[in-house]
């Protein structure tokens, strides 16, 4: 199996579905980056937009599982 997908597969056993998968999206955002300063692919605005959507949809979701992470803590059992 691909490294990088195996270690993202051990992931999900230590930390939540959620979190792997916000971890994840960060690969898209890097491999970008790095085709941009290795490869010497051409910069382009929708780069920047691309990246800024990433940010922004991680965010997001780390707030959500921020909420469902406390909500659980509040909830008698400790299950929402």
């Amino acid at each position: 199996m691909f490294p990088p997908i195996a270690a993202w597969t051990r992931s999900i056993r230590v930390v939540s579905p959620t979190v792997a998968a916000i971890i994840l999206l960060d690969e898209i955002a890097v491999a970008a980056a790095l085709s941009i300063g290795f490869l010497g692919e051409p910069f382009a605005p929708f780069f920047v937009l691309g990246g800024v959507l990433i940010v922004a949809g991680m965010i997001l979701a780390s707030l959500a599982e921020r909420g469902r992470a406390t909500a659980r803590r509040n909830v008698p059992g400790g299950r929402a």
